[in-house]
């Protein structure tokens, strides 16, 4: 499988730990403790913590978890 394509958030949409709230998504991107540390900031989707994009990559069923790893295992 490819790798994931990360979201291009723009510096002034990005969330700090200090600027996260309910209406904003908290998917973390980057290295802790870094400066290019940052929340995604987008709109979550309705009654999750991400917004569509993350909710996917964070919320996939177990079936299709179980065969990525069959087949990345061989």
């Amino acid at each position: 499988p490819s790798p994931i394509q990360e979201l291009q958030i723009p510096p002034g949409e990005r969330a700090s730990i200090l600027t996260l709230s309910e209406s904003t998504c908290r998917w973390p991107i980057g290295e802790p403790g870094t400066d290019e540390f940052y929340f995604c900031g987008c709109k979550p989707a309705p009654n999750m913590p991400y917004c569509e994009y993350h909710a996917r990559i964070a919320y996939q069923p177990a079936q299709d978890r179980r065969r990525r790893k069959k087949t990345a295992n061989g």
